[in-house]
């Protein structure tokens, strides 16, 4: 707020990040900024950016280091009002900081700003090198600067048609719009996954999609670029390899085409189905294409946001491409395309009409429909019924059980000549509403006899799921997957698979509009190996342009255990055994040894190892018919010990594993050649589970 004093917080730290102390080795306190307002960060920018120079104090640099950790994870970002706004741009140097800082603005810029920024973009000859980043200084400048942008611009990018078109029309965008531009790192290429990953502004088209002026240039480009390929392809056009578009011009086209699939645009299945295939494959006999830049960048964003069509682009590409190089990089896109087409069922079950009532169709439509778990997705009424009326949906649906919304309870449906017939977990027949919204059931959100009598009516009927819904795991907060020693091969060959990607000491996975991090204590990378420990989950939320910590208990109850369950995969898959180091019972050169050599054992091998000890163990149990011991777990009753984590279930309900009455062992356990822990917790909990046999 204008002419208002510094909050003593901010007062502190302003004289902490200008004064130099006594020694320069004495940073004093910690740092605390709990009570700093934006505005007050924003009048403290100007010595935060000073601090930040080699030519500063090192205590006002580990100062400033330590309050912009604690603003960023705390999402606290400066706003910089009438009186602060000069001075914060007086002191940025940098285009790409005076880009987010114009996005801190609160309220009108002053007239002096233009200055300020017409000498933050330098000399006119750098400022073409990121014409969007100068664009949206240049827009909060003068009109001069403006026009002699727009002159370079044309001059450098003549023959880059499409991205003069994109330029011209960036004065009809929003300023949210240009500075989404602006401060992206992802305009000039685009990787699927990382552009959410990191901080800061991701896919710009995600803001564009929003923009009107954007989305009729989207269509227009499109259309401009199928014309273009047509004439190629037609000869009207002589063919150069690679040469029916400027480099410049086809991130620009690509980005035009997530804008459209963003959008689901009606008129898009037709561009993209011509777009791709055309664009990777010569009109005569060469092993060339008209624009391998541009064909690598639509399978990019077709993986990036697929819709049905585009896969199904995609795929026709594959099988037209001679380009050698071009067809490696396009099928590193088609799976990820295919599992990421799964998580928008709306869009996907477009398909259901061109789909024939096969097991590969099948179980594309299961994936899709599992996948609203963790998407919170819910059909209408009509929607539903095309579903279970179509001739790959119907089996399908009829399989699964469906609820009307939170709270209400489950049916199954059966198809008969008057129609689909709804039936309870008891049999018994229900009227459903002719409008309203179908979702499917999950067995958190129902009672222990409600599970119960779902399980006991497949039972009956001998019905095989597509998928684990009504014997499905689920997962309470607070759940803990740290402690677990993990083959790094195995855990990345299947985090890959599952969607997973990898981080520098995590894997991070998206689940709707949480990501989930799955950390562990070594550095993952394609090709390491050995072993890691695990050391916990994190959940986050998107928050304008970064991430924000999020508790279990603020996630929506089924996402939640969606999450925890595809770490438990991982977790089980890779598990070797459990982080016992603090006992000190085995030399630590010893014990690294064998987990080296138990991270190459092959996963069939531990387990069998594993179950030979536990046949062993409890061979009088298993004579008496108390206890089981099948391929992944250990049964005892209703009660199910997984073999790769200890977790007890009953029913797929979680269950706290019961604790070892003290005494004596319950059992003798054999020499096995890799720490022990993990199959003591598992014979104590059987044993307990059995009554202490």
């Amino acid at each position: 707020m204008p002419n208002s004093p510094l909050s003593p917080v901010a007062r502190e730290l302003l004289g902490r990040l200008t004064a130099a102390p006594d020694h320069q080795r004495f940073v004093g306190a910690p740092v605390a900024i709990a009570g700093l307002t934006p505005h007050d960060f924003g009048r403290l920018w100007p010595a935060l950016e000073a601090a930040r120079t080699l030519e500063s104090h090192p205590a006002a640099r580990a100062v400033g280091r330590a309050l912009i950790e604690q603003a960023a994870e705390l999402r606290l970002t400066p706003l910089f009002d009438a009186e602060s706004a000069l001075p914060a741009f007086r002191s940025v140097s940098l285009p790409a900081i005076a880009v987010q800082c114009l996005g801190w603005l609160d309220g009108e810029a002053p007239p002096a700003l233009a200055a300020e920024l017409r000498r933050i973009l330098g000399e006119p000859a750098e400022w073409t090198r990121s014409i969007h980043q100068s664009y949206a200084l240049a827009r909060w400048s003068d009109a001069a600067t403006r026009a002699e942008l727009a002159a370079l611009v044309a001059g450098k990018y003549r023959d880059a048609t499409y991205l003069l078109a994109e330029f011209a029309m960036l004065d009809r965008l929003s300023d949210q719009a240009v500075l989404t531009l602006g401060g992206s790192d992802w305009v000039g290429i685009y990787w699927p996954g990382a552009a959410g990953d990191r901080e800061g502004p991701g896919d710009p088209a995600l803001a564009l999609a929003a923009e009107p002026a954007y989305v009729a240039f989207a269509r227009d480009a499109l259309r401009r670029a199928v014309l273009r390929l047509g004439q190629i392809h037609a000869g009207a056009v002589p063919y150069v390899a690679d040469g029916a578009f400027a480099l410049d011009d086809t991130p620009v086209i690509a980005r035009a085409a997530r804008v459209a699939a963003l959008r689901d645009e009606p008129w898009f299945p037709d561009m993209i189905g011509a777009l791709l295939p055309q664009s990777c494959v010569a009109p005569t006999a060469a092993k060339t294409a008209p624009s391998q830049s541009l064909a690598i960048a639509l399978g990019h964003s077709v993986e990036g946001v697929p819709t049905p069509e585009a896969v199904r682009a995609l795929r026709d590409a594959l099988g037209v491409v001679r380009h050698a190089g071009v067809q490696k990089k396009l099928a590193r896109n088609l799976k990820p395309a295919e599992r990421a087409l799964m998580e928008r069922p709306e869009v996907a079950l477009r398909m259901l009409a061109s789909l024939k009532s096969g097991k590969r169709e099948q179980a594309m439509l299961a994936s899709c429909l599992e996948s609203g778990y963790w998407l919170v997705t819910s059909l209408d009424m009509d929607a539903w019924r095309a579903l279970a009326r179509s001739a790959a949906g119907a089996p399908v649906a009829q399989a699964l059980v469906w609820t009307l919304g939170a709270g209400d309870a489950g049916f199954m449906i059966q198809s008969t000549p008057q129609g689909l017939l709804a039936s309870d977990s008891a049999g018994r027949p229900l009227a459903l509403p002719d409008a309203g919204r179908v979702s499917l059931w999950h067995p958190l959100a129902a009672d222990e006899p409600e599970r119960a009598a779902w399980q006991a009516l497949l039972a009956a009927r001998r019905l095989r799921q597509p998928f684990r819904q009504v014997y499905r795991e689920f997962y309470l907060p607070p759940t803990d997957f740290s402690g677990h020693v993990l083959a790094v091969r195995r855990l990345l060959g299947l985090a890959r698979r599952e969607g997973w990607r990898i981080g520098y000491d995590d894997l991070l996975r998206g689940f709707g509009a949480l990501r989930v991090g799955f950390s562990v204590n070594g550095k993952l990378y394609p090709g390491a190996d050995g072993y890691c420990v695990s050391t916990g989950l994190r959940f986050e939320r998107r928050d304008g342009i970064g991430w924000r910590t999020c508790a279990p208990d603020g996630i929506a109850p089924v996402v939640f255990s969606e999450a925890c369950r595809a770490v438990d995969l991982l977790v089980s898959t890779a598990g070797i055994g459990l982080d016992d180091d603090g006992d000190g019972a085995v030399p630590d050169e010893l014990r690294m040894l064998h987990l080296h050599r138990l991270s190459e054992v092959k996963p069939g091998r531990m387990a069998d190892l594993r179950r030979s000890a536990l046949l062993q163990i409890f061979a009088p149990l298993i004579a008496a018919g108390r206890v089981a011991v099948g391929e992944r777990d250990v049964r005892v009753g209703d009660h199910a010990v997984s073999l790769a984590t200890g977790r007890v279930t009953r029913g797929g309900a979680p269950v706290a594993s019961p604790a070892r009455p003290d005494g004596p062992r319950l059992a003798a356990l054999p020499w096995l050649p890799y720490d022990e822990v993990l199959l003591e917790r598992i014979v104590d909990t059987v044993g307990v589970l059995a009554g202490g046999a």
